[in-house]
């Protein structure tokens, strides 16, 4: 993966830094946008609504599967964070 680039007018190298919380929250994003994906070797797709189900099953049963899945991490959209920079 290329990792540094030429800014279009300066033509400085520009370093892109991908971290890992980051990148987590962006496949979190894109597999709820999708609603899902299929893995290679996996004869059934791995579904958004998995999460939904293992959220609501923790939930009627009061205890968790192993998971540490929230509504926080599942309903994500509803909560909005706001950033004040000084």
């Amino acid at each position: 993966m290329k990792v540094v680039f030429q800014h279009f007018s300066t033509k400085r190298d520009i370093c892109v830094l991908l971290d890992v919380p980051h990148m987590l929250k962006l496949l979190r994003n894109a597999f709820h946008a999708f609603k899902g994906f299929i893995l290679e070797g996996f004869e059934h797709p791995a579904l958004w609504e998995h999460f939904e189900l293992l959220l609501k099953w923790e939930e009627r049963n009061g205890w968790r599967a192993g998971s540490r899945i929230t509504s926080k991490h599942v309903f994500f959209e509803r909560y909005v964070y706001f950033v004040y920079i000084m």
